[in-house]
């Protein structure tokens, strides 16, 4: 069975206006390297303004696209290999691609002073609130 890609997106911010964390930045690397330990890409940014964030969770979401096309590509290629060794087609299970969520945590982002613009609000699976 093949690995499943991990992706993951860490934002830090030292320069937060409200309920400032103790260490944020040392608090992203740290996570961050945890993630990569565990085979995760990791896309991990720090201080960013609002264009960036922006900038980079588009970015974050089109290679979440591309790891979603890479596994269906594993799954049309294991299909192909066993009908090219006699499987009959109707033999073959019915598979799906691996599910991809963007959560986000809408209280968290509040409290750190936060604004998730509406354009990343309306790709989210499940907002928390």
């Amino acid at each position: 069975m093949p690995a499943v890609e991990h992706v993951a997106l860490v934002i830090g911010n030292a320069d937060y206006k409200e309920a400032p964390l103790r260490n944020p930045l040392n608090d992203v690397h740290d996570v961050a390297r945890v993630l990569r330990a565990l085979r995760f890409e990791v896309f991990e940014v720090t201080n960013i303004n609002r264009r960036k964030m922006i900038e980079t969770v588009n970015d974050f979401g089109t290679r979440l696209q591309q790891a979603a096309a890479r596994e269906i590509a594993r799954q049309l290629a294991r299909h192909v290999a066993k009908l090219l060794t006699g499987v009959k087609a109707g033999d073959l299970p019915i598979e799906r691609p691996m599910k991809l969520e963007l959560v986000i945590n809408l209280k968290f982002a509040k409290q750190i002073g936060v604004t998730i613009p509406s354009e990343v609000l309306m790709q989210a699976n499940k907002l928390l609130r």
